[in-house]
């Protein structure tokens, strides 16, 4: 699998190829216009990879926060000690989940 920046680096080689006059005339047309696809194939796959990150954030953070609320918004009434939840516990494992989604 060919990666983005493998992309970018051939296709500056190309279009620098062309420039530097080392390809025969004939062909410089094609090799700028191969260097130039791929300069946009670049921009394009870079661009869709800047949106799906930002959409994978965005739902890992609305997880995050519906967890939250549901950790917070706790109806404790009518409830004596022994049925009363273990907050702590639940704000631990809440801080352990949101430092293993920062660390992604």
């Amino acid at each position: 699998m060919i990666s983005r920046t493998t992309i970018l680096l051939l296709s500056g080689f190309l279009i620098g190829v062309v420039v530097g006059e080392e390809v025969n005339s004939s062909l410089s047309p094609v090799v700028l216009l191969a260097g130039i696809a791929g300069v946009a194939a670049f921009v394009a796959l870079d661009l869709v990879s800047y949106y799906q990150k930002r959409q994978f954030q965005a739902k890992e953070r609305e997880q995050t926060e519906n967890r939250l609320e549901r950790h917070v918004h706790c109806n404790c009434s009518g409830t004596t000690d022994d049925t009363i939840p273990d907050l702590e516990g639940a704000r631990e494992e809440l801080l352990k989940e949101l430092r293993q989604t920062a660390a992604i």
